[in-house]
């Protein structure tokens, strides 16, 4: 092995570092029916898992093939290891349709980035979030105006705090709640 190969156990575990807590988004899940409360899912936007594909194996040694249908789309995320064995993971997500049996194209674009994601998961780039309970969080008008910090579970080792759950500080939208 040339002196800057990684070992396989190495890129392994890079693949399955946890993202920077800076990366990490968070969207409204389910609602009470006031929308003043809810859960919030953390996520990553796909852009960072093809970063860390860039960085684990380099641009030229991944690629990701799409597959669409009626009902969905299936990625296929191929990776070439630096000994030449090449190891693919597919996966799939579907199609949103509105009353008249189109599909919107932030429907689309999301059906590909999840499907993206759930492949790269494979992986193990992003498990971690899979695993994690979605925090109940305050709303106002079922938006979530504030910052999670996030345990130490679910953080790189660089920027573990000694957290051993999530942390939610509300913004000023909450002043009158």
């Amino acid at each position: 092995m040339a002196k800057n190969e990684k070992n396989t156990q190495e890129i392994v575990d890079h693949l399955r570092t946890p993202f920077s807590g800076k990366k990490v988004q968070w969207r409204v899940g389910s609602t009470n029916k006031d929308g003043d409360g809810g859960t919030v899912l953390a996520y990553i936007d796909k852009r960072e898992y093809e970063a860390r594909l860039d960085s684990v194996f380099g641009a030229d040694k991944w690629t990701s093939d799409l597959n669409f249908n009626e009902t969905g789309v299936v990625v296929k995320i191929t990776v070439t290891f630096p000994d030449g064995t090449v190891v693919y993971h597919t996966n799939g997500c579907g199609y949103k349709f509105d009353k008249d049996g189109r599909i919107g194209a932030d429907d689309f674009k999301g059906a590909i980035s999840s499907a993206f994601k759930r492949a790269a998961s494979e992986f193990g780039i992003g498990r971690y979030l899979y695993e994690v309970e979605s925090p109940w969080v305050k709303l106002n008008n079922r938006r979530f105006y504030g910052e999670i910090l996030l345990p130490d579970s679910m953080l790189p080792d660089d920027e573990k705090t000694g957290r051993n759950d999530f942390e939610i500080k509300y913004n000023d939208k909450y002043a009158n709640n």
